[in-house]
């Protein structure tokens, strides 16, 4: 009977036990939720698949906005989860953005030169990665720039040279094409040619524009104020001076060099400061008494030579009047109070007259445009007192033949480095300043 209840026993210990397994819920499917859980890792997944698409995929520098789109990645165990990205956005090997959600992106490129690449990383929701790389061309706008300078061999011929345009890929494949006067029409069709010239026929201010292209078809252009009002005009030494139309006036863009009166006499040089200071009579000299300065600058006369009889002009000119400076001031913007004026008037009128730059003029050359050709020149003057040379390179001093307020002085004009108006004064007659020729 023991033996019996034992064996009862033993098997309804094996019955509770089975059904007590038999109740046990069955394990489920994991479920994947759709942001990813670094605790809920599936180790059982493959790498999700990781597509980048570009568009455009070719672009300009600084203008294309190219986008970059990763929404066809997928993870092909999980096709439903969302996915993690992570974008190199220059390829130097550090990722430029955390983990997130974003799977679009848009990229400006500051600088061309051929493929850049993108780099994205892709994270599936079982937490392994992959990655692919994108190239997108993005090609530099070329630059147009261009240079112009009076023919010499021909009046109103103005040669233009476009060697300054650049571009960062094919400098050399560039094509060219230019709109002489500006009229909107193109004058000439593209050429690889840089340097071309055009013969206007008569004085003229145009807006000349060269468009430059590239080999993939990009353009540019600039646009620049040619003074094709140039013509020339020789004294009786034969130096040959370039002249510009200025409204109704034609003007010397040069300061005068001649050293003899239109009927031959000679003007004389005079060296010595005493000497210079007691001249009763028509004189000049060179600044600082040197004759390298003649190029550049022209001579400085005494106003005894300026309003001699005999004249200091080319045969059809005459040396500017106080009325010829008003007109040309008057054409530059001047108002008709600023002109009758002493000192310092008007606002930019000396900045259009003063030749550009700092190669001659005293840094900062306020204002200085040079817009009608007319070019200043600082070529200083030569004081009465002493006869001491001053001020070249920042003033430049222009005689009138026009007598001032009072008997033993005359009107001049003067442009100063670090102003863009114009002074209008008078000095006594044997000061030395520059001067300037209108045409009769």
């Amino acid at each position: 009977m023991k033996i019996q209840w034992i064996y009862k026993n033993i098997i309804n210990l094996f019955i509770i036990i089975f059904i007590v397994f038999s109740c046990q819920k069955k394990p489920t499917d994991p479920v994947l939720d759709n942001v990813y859980d670094p605790q809920n890792v599936v180790t059982d997944s493959i790498p999700p698949l990781a597509v980048i698409k570009a568009t455009p995929d070719t672009g300009i520098t600084n203008e294309t906005d190219f986008v970059f789109d990763a929404s066809e990645s997928v993870e092909e165990d999980f096709p439903e989860t969302n996915l993690f990205f992570q974008w190199d956005m220059d390829n130097d090997g550090s990722w430029d953005s955390d983990w997130s959600d974003e799977n679009m992106i848009t990229k400006t490129f500051t600088t061309g030169g051929g493929a850049h690449v993108i780099r994205l990383n892709v994270k599936g929701a079982g937490g392994l990665t992959s990655e692919t790389s994108k190239s997108v061309y993005v090609n530099s706008r070329p630059v147009a720039q261009f240079s112009w300078a009076v023919a010499p061999e021909e009046s109103w011929k103005v040669n233009f040279d476009a060697t300054a345009s650049t571009d960062f890929e094919d400098v050399d494949d560039l094509l060219y094409r230019w709109d002489y006067d500006g009229d909107g029409t193109w004058d000439t069709d593209w050429s690889n040619s840089k340097i071309t010239s055009k013969s206007f026929g008569d004085y003229a201010i145009v807006n000349t524009v060269l468009e430059v292209k590239d080999s993939w078809g990009v353009t540019n252009s600039i646009a620049k104020k040619v003074l094709a009002n140039t013509s020339k005009v020789t004294d009786i030494d034969g130096n040959v001076y370039i002249t510009v139309k200025l409204g109704d006036q034609i003007w010397m863009a040069e300061n005068l060099k001649v050293i003899h009166y239109r009927n031959g006499d000679p003007v004389p040089e005079i060296t010595n400061n005493i000497d210079w200071i007691l001249m009763s009579t028509g004189a000049y000299c060179n600044y600082n008494n040197d004759e390298s300065n003649v190029s550049v600058y022209g001579r400085l006369y005494n106003c005894f030579a300026v309003r001699d009889n005999r004249g200091l002009a080319p045969e059809g000119w005459h040396v500017a009047t106080n009325d010829d400076w008003i007109e040309l001031e008057m054409y530059l913007g001047m108002s008709s109070f600023d002109v009758g004026e002493y000192g310092w008037r008007g606002t930019n009128e000396g900045g259009q007259i003063k030749e550009t730059g700092s190669e001659h003029w005293q840094y900062p050359n306020a204002g200085a445009t040079n817009e009608t050709g007319f070019n200043a020149l600082p070529g200083g003057f030569r004081e009465v007192e002493f006869g001491d040379f001053l001020e070249m390179g920042t003033n430049a001093y222009f005689w009138t033949t026009s007598i001032g307020t009072y008997s033993g002085v005359v009107y001049y004009r003067n442009l100063y480095y670090n102003y863009s108006d114009i002074y209008s004064g008078c000095f006594g007659k044997n000061s030395g300043l520059s001067v300037r020729c209108v045409k009769d």
